[in-house]
């Protein structure tokens, strides 16, 4: 699409609006992402009363740190689920905008899903709030992936019907391997939460891998 913000006066308007539209799309989406993260890690408190001990310290800011460590993983899973849709595309049009806006709408209320897990715990209704906010967030990317790829022709033209199918594939595991991640952190010991989120990042690799591959042997 070019560089940014090119004021070249003899570009055609259509053209220029048409790049103008999917820049900004960009920067906004990025910008979104790192003011959450951002968010996210302001409702870290420090302990009201504290003696300087460093095991009453982790032991009264561990439930607002593990708030915070599940929600940067989410967030840097869809962060890097959207620049890879980005990426692929030729330009954007109303619909995808549309669906890519709902889902920064859907991230950005992670920093509040901290807060009520900070506040009223990790199990429950409220853990479940948080879970179907995860959920919906990836799923609404996965949508915008579909509507991309199969309905209004905007990947770019070297990506064809094998590779959008891996990309479906992947865009529909995100949200349950995320989601289930968050579950697993919040509610297993340190050492099983570990083991199974290094699980799923190698799977997530391997199908990305799979997907890389599958673009080279058709390029």
């Amino acid at each position: 699409m070019g560089e940014f913000e090119i004021l070249d006066t003899e570009e055609p308007l259509a053209k220029r609006m048409a790049r103008h539209a999917y820049d900004r799309l960009i920067m906004l989406s990025d910008g979104v992402f790192a003011i959450v993260i951002t968010l996210a890690a302001l409702e870290l408190k420090p302990p009201s009363a504290w003696n300087g001990d460093l095991d009453v310290l982790f032991a009264q800011m561990g439930p607002a740190l593990g708030a915070y460590a599940i929600t940067f993983l989410v967030i840097a899973a869809f962060w890097s689920g959207q620049r890879r849709i980005l990426s692929q595309l030729t330009g954007v049009d109303g619909v995808i905008t549309f669906l890519l806006l709902a889902q920064l709408g859907l991230v950005a209320l992670q920093p509040t899903g901290v807060r009520l897990l900070v506040d009223y715990g990790h199990t429950g209704k409220t853990f479940w709030i948080y879970y179907a906010l995860i959920l919906a967030s990836g799923f609404v990317q996965a949508i915008a992936w579909g509507y991309a790829a199969f309905f209004a022709k905007l990947t770019h033209p070297e990506i064809g019907p094998a590779l959008k199918w891996v990309r479906m594939l992947q865009a529909l595991l995100l949200p349950p391997l995320v989601a289930a991640v968050a579950l697993v952190l919040s509610s297993q010991r340190s050492f099983v939460a570990i083991g199974f989120t290094i699980l799923v990042v190698a799977l997530l690799r391997a199908v990305q891998a799979w997907a890389d591959k599958l673009f080279a042997s058709h390029a």
